[in-house]
This record gives structure tokens, sequence and C-alpha cells, in this order.
């Protein structure tokens, strides 16, 4: 019989688990402090709504931007959300993997990460 782990890893080919922790070990201290206290973010986190959209050219370290906050609405759900059923999840994108970025593998992948 398959393992857990084993049907999970056939079902999404893209590990954004271990791509969250790659980027995360490349950040520095206090990356994306600036962020926090800019208006658009406080207006987004206050429960605006919406989406909070990031642009930027290759490089320019949007993604470890992206992953600095994804760690910290990780820390703010283990802390005030302990007992509830809430799930984060994230895709980090990258232009030289398009082909293997299809919208199921996609799909795929935030089911990975919210079982």
């Amino acid at each position: 019989a398959k393992t857990r782990t084993e049907i999970i890893d056939w079902l999404s080919a893209i590990n954004f688990f271990q791509r969250h922790a790659d980027i995360s070990r490349t950040r520095q201290e206090g990356t994306g402090k600036w962020f926090l206290i800019d208006s658009q973010f406080q207006s987004w986190e206050s429960g605006s709504g919406g989406s909070l959209w990031c642009r930027g050219i290759p490089g320019a370290g949007k993604t470890v931007l992206a992953c600095a906050h994804c760690l910290i609405i990780e820390y703010h759900l283990e802390a005030e959300c302990w007992n509830k059923n809430i799930g984060l999840a994230c895709i980090y994108l990258n232009h030289k993997e398009t082909k293997i970025q299809t919208l199921p593998n996609l799909f795929s992948s935030l089911w990975r990460q919210l079982v």
C-alpha cells in the first residue's frame, strides 16, 4: 500500500514546501520590514479585502519578499489561530519553469500544502 506521502508526491509535481525552505534560507534578517509599514500593505492587512499585487523586474526580490511575508503570516496564524482550521499555501512561480507550472500542477500543489 502506498503511504500518504507517496500519494501526495504522485498528485503534485511541484514541491513548494522545499522551494519555500530554500528561499527562506537566502533571505537576510529584516527583509521586507519596509513593506510592513507601507500604507497599502496595512490597508490590505486590516481586512480591506482584495489582492496585494507586487510587480518588479526579474531579480528584484519579489520572491524573497513574498517568502518573508508568508513566514510573518504563518507566525500570526500559529499565535492567534492555533485552534482553528486555517491553512496557508504559497506558490512561487519562476519564469524558467513555465512548462511545469500548469494550472493542474499549481492547483495540486495548493492541495498538497493544505492536506
